[in-house]
């Protein structure tokens, strides 16, 4: 179930305002965490896109500039395409716009394994923007994506708007 969400919190980096819509637990109403075993059995996948080598100044200011990006505010569709090029991981998937012209980033290790595998497997995975995190002057500094089958996406994503 998505329930909208506003609120502020406090980081290193400062204050971060998050909106768009949350994941909860229709039963308690409680936030459900990206690790929850009942999303693993439906297929889906939380992540927070991230740049390939965030050590990397080029690469991180090629996220930053895609992540300000209209395409990648909550409730666009987004593309989610394995990057099997990538020289240092060949199991990597990356998060496009809808129309797959700009990339945002890629999908954490630990979950891309995964995702990966049901990718090469025939699978279709596409995701939807669930919430953004902004800097009190509204640079977005993130964004939490959903990935799933077309199916939950579409039902999810209907919510959304």
């Amino acid at each position: 179930m998505l329930r909208p969400v506003e609120r502020q919190s406090r980081t290193r980096q400062g204050a971060i305002v998050t909106t768009g819509h949350q994941l909860v637990h229709e039963s308690s109403g409680l936030p459900v965490t990206p690790s929850a075993p009942e999303l693993r059995r439906a297929g889906i996948v939380l992540v927070h896109p991230r740049p390939r080598d965030p050590r990397d100044a080029d690469m991180s200011q090629s996220f930053r500039d895609a992540l300000a990006a209209a395409a990648f505010s909550p409730g666009s569709r987004v593309q989610v395409l394995p990057d099997p090029s990538e020289p240092h991981d060949p199991e990597a998937v990356g998060i496009w716009s809808g129309d797959a012209s700009l990339r945002l980033g890629w999908v954490p290790n630990v979950p891309a394994a995964d995702l990966s595998r049901r990718l090469r497997a025939g699978e279709v995975r596409t995701g939807v923007v669930l919430n953004e995190g902004c800097a009190l002057d509204g640079t977005r500094l993130g964004i939490e994506v959903l990935i799933a089958p077309p199916e939950v996406v579409a039902r999810l994503g209907a919510a959304l708007l």
